[in-house]
């Protein structure tokens, strides 16, 4: 990889200020042992403007890289050029007056990764927060943390979000989120249009890594996504173990299957859904030298419009991150029907509860620990929530079947499964 990539194949950005340049995510790639050909450049420029911003688009384009994408909303421009095996994807945020100028080596283009196809509003669909077993944490036996959600697209496919951790997908637990998904599915056998993970830790992403062995001969993974930073900028040694399991599984189940490294602004359609990348890692890197403060600050915001109805999967963020949320987008951007609560209520974020209208809430964790251990936070979202609207996972799958912008049918099921079984990842 070139360390100088944007001096080297790039024309110079007119102005500003360059405040800092980063080693960026490798996709499917194993980095953990150290940068690899496929870890992407970051390059942040300050003290500029959209004027300047436009004027680099064209001097990008002159360069012989065309522009193979554009989107704008209130919260950035975003463009992204074809460069051979890799492409730029730059994006100005009139609220900080950044540019950030991304070389991405290790995904593909929106158009190349997902359909043509519209948003469909009008058509079914399905949401299911899946029932997790939560208690104290002792590695090995047991789990406090962890989400699981699946949609069911208005096409009949799936989307998967993250995945329990090691000590929630014991055999019991992964057969009845199977019997979940056959029945949303009408049959055995059924299609993940896309699988997304949120962030490097093992309670978003281990239940999946077992699914994927144990369901080798009828679940069929079309698509994946995420946006891992590098691993040596987070300097955090379990993230990168639990980067480089997931990728092993992946990369013999999976290895073939494209691949979408996301990034801010990026929106597109798929299964008649549309979705929409709201933050990434790339929006918090500080230029103080101290990349990351921790793998939870790396959590991908996305936002999903589904039949009518919305789901806004905010992850693990933590407080700066809401920040940002709300300094960029109007408030109707960030209201949806369903918004997953931050960090199994372990974050305050009482700004972002207070100013997002949301019909439910969806709490990954179990209400007894919320009342024991985060009583405040927990106290926050009910001040703007009421207490029907609100679904923890440790408390039982719940499934939400939508059609025509409306829930037609909620049903619920006991959590299955208790502490680990020693059962293979």
């Amino acid at each position: 990889m070139e360390p100088d990539f944007f001096d080297a194949f790039l024309p110079p950005y007119p102005g500003g200020r360059v405040l800092g340049t980063f080693d960026g995510g490798s996709g499917m790639t194993d980095d953990a042992a150290g940068l690899t050909p496929a870890n992407g450049r970051i390059r942040l420029i300050g003290d500029t403007a959209e004027e300047a911003f436009f004027a680099y688009c064209r001097d990008v384009e002159a360069a012989g890289f065309p522009c193979r994408y554009e989107s704008a909303d209130e919260g950035g421009v975003y463009r992204a050029f074809g460069c051979g095996d890799r492409f730029l994807y730059a994006y100005f945020v009139p609220s900080e007056g950044v540019v950030r100028l991304i070389c991405d080596r290790a995904g593909l283009l929106p158009a190349d990764f997902a359909e043509a196809g519209p948003y469909a509003p009008e058509s079914g669909a399905a949401l299911m927060q899946f029932g997790l077993y939560y208690s104290a944490m002792i590695k090995g036996t047991t789990c406090d943390c962890g989400m699981m959600y699946v949609l069911r697209l208005p096409n009949g496919e799936f989307v998967i979000v993250d995945g329990g951790e090691r000590e929630q997908a014991t055999d019991a637990a992964v057969e009845e989120f199977l019997t979940r998904v056959r029945a949303l599915a009408g049959g055995d056998r059924f299609t993940v249009a896309l699988w997304f993970c949120t962030h490097p830790h093992d309670d978003h992403m281990d239940f999946f890594i077992k699914l994927l062995r144990v369901c080798r001969d009828t679940m069929t993974v079309r698509r994946l996504m995420f946006n891992f930073p590098a691993m040596g900028l987070l300097g955090n040694a379990d993230a990168a173990m639990y980067a480089a399991r997931l990728r092993a599984r992946l990369g013999q189940y999976c290895a073939h299957v494209p691949f979408l490294q996301p990034h801010t602004g990026e929106r597109f359609c798929i299964g008649g859904a549309e979705f929409r990348v709201l933050l990434t890692h790339e929006d918090v890197l500080h230029a103080d030298g101290r990349a990351y403060r921790g793998v939870n600050e790396t959590s991908t915001v996305l936002k999903i419009d589904f039949a009518g109805q919305s789901l806004l999967l905010l992850a693990d963020i933590p407080e700066e991150n809401a920040e940002k949320l709300l300094a960029r987008y109007r408030i109707p951007t960030l209201a949806c029907t369903y918004l997953q609560a931050a960090h199994h209520c372990i974050n305050r974020l009482e700004e972002l509860y207070k100013n997002v209208p949301a019909d439910l809430v969806l709490i990954p964790e179990e209400l007894n620990i919320i009342k024991d251990r985060m009583r405040d936070n927990f106290a926050v979202i009910c001040r703007y929530h009421q207490p029907e609207t609100i679904y923890c996972s440790g408390n039982g799958t719940v499934v939400f079947s939508v059609r025509n912008g409306g829930t037609v049918k909620t049903e619920r099921f006991p959590v299955v499964g208790g502490a680990y079984d020693g059962s293979d990842l």
